[in-house]
């Protein structure tokens, strides 16, 4: 898979872009779409996380930052809704003693993943059109209602076999189509701009509601243990479908000592940039610089993660949906010991995405939630 965010800015926000990162570009402006004009409102299905989801969340993000913080917040959530799979997920901003620092993306099913990309968040935070839909087709993100569509941000991944599109329809039909396939929206009023900084009043009960469910001391119960390579050399794919390849540096450095690139590692293969590769070469790419991996058709048993963390081993995550597929790289683990279950929902993976971002999920999760996708984990190299 790869990656190229829009690069158009409007001059009237480029000088909050800054605020935000000098990386997160604005969304282009679609004929008849307006921004900033219209009261802001979003057609978006109604979702309640449970004690169960929230607290996962908070365990994923204690063990992606890299220093403790006082204060962990979710926020408001916008709806999506994905046309390659049909399927509606949800998005949650994570505050951070007052800064948004991930996104929780939870399935309808209520799979739970948390990554620092908040790209897409900060461009949806952008829009402020009225009786908006959002969706991802084919890796973009969109923002649509009667007006027209603009498209928000871009993962631009490697797409076969497309069956599914919204490409020519009007905006009732795509309504239509996603009240076919289950989507009941409702009209939700303006909620609070997604902004990486702002001021929280944490005694204000109406500002992150979520926030009481920290202190049920019946959601604390046990240690969470975490282990983590101490990979420092996580490698970037670029606008190349090279995320196998980076899979395979990203672990060859770390337990070699060598500096390759996702380009070396495709060219000593023989393999095209944007060609992927299979789990079986991902294993013998690894074995051609020296190291012994094997092949399990499917994810992961918690006890082989720990195992290949304790023994400082990463190891290599392949996902597939629909019409796409990835490879991540494991690099840590967590779980609590007042469950020490092997398909205990606590039991966490950390993984790397070379597009960029740390991930969270449950080993156990049924899908993986990531970059407008919901991913299955259908195979392991460890």
């Amino acid at each position: 898979m790869k990656k190229n965010w829009l690069r158009s800015v409007t001059s009237l926000a480029m000088a909050a872009v800054f605020v935000f990162s000098s990386s997160v570009a604005m969304p282009a402006q679609a004929k008849g779409f307006t921004f900033r004009k219209a009261e802001p409102t979003f057609l978006k299905e109604e979702n309640s996380l449970t004690k169960k989801n929230v607290t996962t969340i908070k365990e994923m993000v204690k063990g992606l930052t890299e220093n403790a913080v006082d204060k962990i917040q979710v926020d408001d959530y916008v709806s999506v809704y994905n046309v390659d799979s049909q399927e509606t997920f949800f998005l949650y901003p994570v505050y951070c003693d007052g800064t948004m620092r991930f996104a929780a993306h939870v399935s309808e099913a209520g799979d739970v993943s948390v990554t620092d990309n908040l790209e897409a968040l900060v461009a949806i935070g952008w829009v402020d059109a009225a009786d908006t839909i959002l969706y991802v087709d084919d890796g973009v993100y969109y923002a649509a209602n009667e007006k027209g569509t603009t498209e928000l941000s871009n993962e631009n991944y490697v797409i076969h076999d497309d069956k599914y599109s919204f490409d020519g329809l009007s905006f009732k039909e795509r309504l239509d189509v996603m009240d076919d396939n289950g989507a009941t929206f409702e009209k939700f009023e303006a909620m609070d701009k997604f902004e990486v900084n702002k001021s929280v009043n944490y005694n204000d009960t109406t500002n992150g509601w979520w926030d009481w469910w920290w202190d049920d001391p019946g959601q604390n119960q046990g240690q969470t243990v975490t282990k983590k390579c101490g990979i420092t050399n996580f490698l970037l794919q670029g606008n190349y479908g090279l995320c196998w390849a980076c899979t395979v540096g990203t672990i060859t450095n770390f337990m070699t000592g060598r500096n390759l690139t996702g380009k070396n590692v495709a060219d000593m293969m023989g393999i095209g940039y944007d060609d992927g590769a299979t789990i079986d070469q991902i294993r013998t790419a690894l074995g051609r610089y020296g190291l012994s991996f094997s092949v399990y058709n499917n994810r992961l048993p918690f006890s082989q993660v720990k195992n290949n963390i304790n023994a400082d081993k990463p190891f290599g995550i392949c996902l597939s949906t629909y019409n796409a597929g990835h490879a991540i790289t494991g690099y840590g683990y967590s779980y609590n010991t007042a469950n020490t279950s092997s398909n205990a929902s606590t039991n966490l993976v950390y993984a790397w995405d070379s597009n960029g971002y740390q991930i969270s999920f449950a080993q156990n999760a049924s899908r993986i939630n990531t970059s407008g996708y919901s991913f299955s984990w259908y195979g392991s190299v460890y």
